[in-house]
């Protein structure tokens, strides 16, 4: 059985497309070897990944240029952060699209903050296809 997501992924790619191509996608994961994967995954369909493994850092490339992503990859557990509190940060700065990544199935996990919602959560351990649809399902849809 497929997810809504990955059934995206499959659609882009029938029509040929690297539906991620000059998508500027940042990634923030706790854990550096999974943040590798997931951005040889995304650079694979034609995205631009910067990945940080500190909340700090990312804040603070928002604060420097809050307009230079496309949407964000945002672990649930962060390091010495909320992830509610990351993300209130991030769209203090920019209105952007945010996805969680999540360790387990979690029915107590916050999908929204007042005024926002996130974009979609995925699930370690994902498929490829699940993680690009996840993406592709925050973004808007180009023609």
């Amino acid at each position: 059985m497929t997810s809504v997501h990955e059934d995206r992924y499959v659609a882009s790619r029938r029509r040929g497309k690297l539906r991620l191509t000059g998508r500027r996608i940042l990634v923030l994961e706790s854990s550096e070897d999974v943040a590798d994967v997931i951005g040889e995954m995304l650079e694979a369909e034609g995205g631009r990944v910067i990945s940080q493994l500190h909340p700090q850092q990312a804040l603070q490339l928002f604060a420097e240029s809050p307009g230079a992503f496309d949407a964000v990859l945002l672990d649930v557990s962060v390091a010495h952060f909320s992830y509610l509190r990351v993300a209130e940060q991030i769209w203090s700065r920019a209105d952007i699209p945010i996805t969680l990544i999540c360790g387990l199935e979690r029915t107590s996990l916050r999908t929204h903050l007042p005024g926002r919602v996130f974009a979609g959560r995925v699930y370690k351990p994902f498929r490829r296809e699940a993680l690009i649809g996840a993406v592709l399902s925050a973004l808007p849809v180009e023609e």
